[in-house]
């Protein structure tokens, strides 16, 4: 069986022969996914199983997401291993857990990944975003007092470059 594979995040063409590259049309690999990659890669595996995605034809060398046929045939993997603290899920070609629940190697992945992908404590964000606001008002309150907002402005501009230095020096 020949064919072209693609990786559907990071556009790797792959022209193989069967499981094995002939050649690699487009390197790829400067893009990568967003989540934690194996999290990513069950995600697509989910769509694989909801019929939104055929069968993966291959991990994907520059990212290890998987790979799609997009010109000819090819094989299917016989299987995607997902290594937990828990024990391996094994994941056939049509995205479903072999050996457990569907159901359950999903809560089990996703609860793995979950501390990955939650977001950081949001107290620095408004802190922060607190300080510009009142950064902010300072400016306005200088641009009213002036008839001429670029004097106001010239005049406040050494002010906020000082605040910005000190807040780089916090960090």
């Amino acid at each position: 069986m020949d064919g072209v594979a693609r990786c559907i995040s990071c556009l790797r063409r792959e022209r193989r022969h069967d499981h094995d590259v002939v050649e690699v049309e487009m390197a790829g690999g400067a893009r990568k996914p967003t989540l934690p990659p194996e999290l990513a890669a069950w995600r697509t595996l989910r769509q694989v199983k909801e019929g939104e995605l055929p069968a993966p034809v291959a991990v994907c060398a520059a990212c290890g997401q998987p790979m799609f046929t997009v010109e000819g045939e090819l094989p299917p993997l016989a299987e995607w291993v997902f290594a937990l603290p828990s024990g391996p899920i094994v994941v056939g070609p049509d995205g479903v857990a072999r050996d457990a629940d569907d159901a359950e190697a999903d809560q089990k992945i996703e609860a793995h990944h979950k501390p990955s992908i939650t977001p950081p404590n949001g107290a620095s964000a408004i802190v922060l975003a607190s300080m510009l606001a009142i950064v902010a008002l300072g400016f306005g309150g200088l641009i009213s007092l002036c008839d001429c907002p670029g004097v106001a402005l010239t005049l406040a501009a050494p002010a906020g470059a000082a605040l910005a230095g000190r807040a780089r020096e916090r960090r």
